[in-house]
């Protein structure tokens, strides 16, 4: 598991940079929450560094706008609604019998219900 949560907290330039040059009063817009974090904890930690900047965020397909009350309580709910959801995703993943795996080989000729041994065809009339 550690492996993978190493593989979402790796460094992400182009956000760094975006960041960096975000100013105060300025308006940081993303399409979706899920392209600006990787975890809930990762993303609690942008809204406090947004906060402590004076920098609004302004989630597309949400439909979030952190310049509100009710933007920020939608942003901290559907922030913890991804969360759960990549992790429902990462459990299924894993627990998947076979996942990762080679592929099966086909059986050939297929056998049973509905499926016939015979190669030449139906009865010849």
């Amino acid at each position: 598991m550690e492996l993978l949560a190493a593989r979402f907290c790796q460094r992400r330039p182009e956000l760094d940079e975006a960041l960096d040059y975000l100013r105060p009063g300025d308006v940081f817009v993303i399409t979706r929450l899920s392209r600006a974090a990787r975890s809930l904890r990762h993303l609690l930690d942008l809204a406090a560094q947004l906060r402590e900047r004076e920098v609004d965020l302004l989630v597309l397909k949400q439909g979030i706008d952190t310049s509100t009350p009710s933007g920020r309580l939608q942003f901290h709910m559907f922030g913890a609604f991804d969360e759960f959801l990549r992790e429902l995703i990462v459990e299924g993943t894993l627990e998947r019998p076979g996942f990762g795996s080679r592929p099966r080989p086909r059986r050939w000729p297929p056998t049973g219900p509905g499926h016939s041994r015979r190669r030449d065809g139906p009865n010849p009339v």
